[in-house]
């Protein structure tokens, strides 16, 4: 994957016009963090605690260091409703963080969302992107096979599920990604203490563990989108590596957008026809890997 250039913008200070953008997100009756104060507070639009908020949010940014009240977590499990409900594969963490520690998350979160909208995430990744979602990777695969079924061709399909993915990201390796994708150093040392210094106890039966360091992957719960955006960028980057222009077994689809769709002596011409190599299909974290020979899809 080649590098991107750097984005200065991710730098800039935090903007009071962000800060309310990211707390007008927030729902109410959400989950307190260990300071029990409700997202409802930020949402009366205080002048004086909207100001405190941003000047804090700005001197952060200034230090590259995080309070550490902000980024320690509370972990609470949820059961997936499939399986043996007392073994824990079987439960999904999620995070509990305050909700000062959530409205930065999320500040980080929109600008690194805008930045990787800017043609850095790669158009077969529909997972937790704006605009898309699950319905266009399986309208994409059963189109794929239709396809190639109409003229008798073979296409081989490998679907994976990765199993705790979340949970067995390298750190080290995600930050030397992000830089590769042009994230400026100060944004990436604003994200790295959420995971890098954080403190985290378990609740359950009104009981609470004694704290521990969370040392690995990216914590679910710290915005509703944060780990996954981060975890898309390292498997967006991985795959990328692992099967960029690999033309002599990928699928290739020819296409034009102008025209009739159906019109088959339009898409017979040539010089207006543009193609892409079909290769993978991912949504966040289950991605379908495509080839035209048996062979290839067993390598993959």
């Amino acid at each position: 994957m080649p590098h991107v250039a750097i984005n200065t913008s991710q730098a800039e200070p935090p903007k009071e016009s962000e800060i309310k953008k990211a707390i007008k997100l927030f729902s109410n009756g959400r989950a307190l963090g260990s300071n029990s104060i409700p997202a409802e507070i930020y949402k009366a639009w205080d002048p004086a605690l909207l100001q405190k908020l941003t000047k804090l949010f700005q001197t952060m940014l200034q230090q590259e260091a995080i309070p550490q009240e902000l980024k320690d977590a509370a972990i609470v499990h949820i059961y997936k409703r499939k399986g043996n409900r007392q073994a824990c594969d079987n439960h999904r963490e999620i995070s509990l963080l305050v909700i000062a520690g959530k409205i930065l998350a999320r500040v980080l979160l929109n600008r690194l969302n805008q930045h990787m909208e800017d043609g850095h995430l790669p158009e077969s990744q529909c997972g937790f992107r704006e605009g898309r979602g699950i319905v266009d990777m399986i309208f994409g695969a059963c189109q794929l096979q239709e396809k190639w079924k109409e003229q008798n061709r073979d296409v081989y399909t490998t679907f994976v599920d990765l199993t705790k993915a979340f949970d067995t990201v390298s750190r080290e390796g995600l930050w030397q990604i992000m830089g590769r994708f042009g994230c400026l150093g100060k944004s990436i040392s604003m994200v790295r203490p959420f995971h890098n210094s954080m403190l985290a106890r378990v609740l359950g039966d009104g009981d609470s563990s004694d704290a521990f360091p969370a040392t690995n992957g990216v914590k679910q719960g710290l915005t509703p989108m944060l780990a996954p955006t981060l975890f898309s960028m390292m498997f967006s980057a991985m795959l990328s590596d692992a099967f960029c222009n690999d033309e002599e077994t990928s699928i290739k689809i020819r296409y034009r957008t102008n025209g009739r769709l159906f019109n088959l002596q339009r898409l017979q011409t040539r010089p207006r026809l543009k193609r892409t190599l079909c290769v993978i299909s991912h949504f966040a974290d289950d991605c379908t890997l495509n080839a035209v020979t048996e062979a290839r899809c067993s390598r993959a």
